[in-house]
């Protein structure tokens, strides 16, 4: 198996970008499948599909494999290539979210 095959089968947090919102960052951390991730949010497999819908139209990916690809050789390569920092929950430092326990708290 080459390197895309590989990213293809992983998954990886969903950037901030414009209209995303946390429900639909949720499936794309998680990587689980339509049926799996009503258990996690208690929603639909409906609502799952229509969130991930918008999500692919969003960031112009076709199916999930290419959605972990397109995040992983478009945000994630270059950052490690970078070496940029990780945050202590494990995110970029220079990512655009609240990151840590007390990200909430002003």
């Amino acid at each position: 198996r080459g390197l895309v095959a590989e990213a293809c089968d992983s998954t990886v947090p969903l950037p901030d970008a414009p209209g995303v919102i946390e429900l639909d960052r949720s499936g794309g951390v998680l990587g689980l499948s339509s049926s799996a991730e009503p258990l996690l949010a208690e929603l639909s497999g409906g609502t799952v599909v229509d969130h991930l819908k918008q999500i692919f139209d969003k960031t112009g990916a076709r199916t999930r494999g290419e959605l972990s690809a397109t995040l992983f050789f478009g945000e994630h390569l270059r950052r490690i290539a970078e070496r940029m920092p990780v945050g202590d929950d494990a995110s970029f430092v220079d990512a655009p979210r609240p990151r840590g326990i007390d990200a909430d708290t002003p």
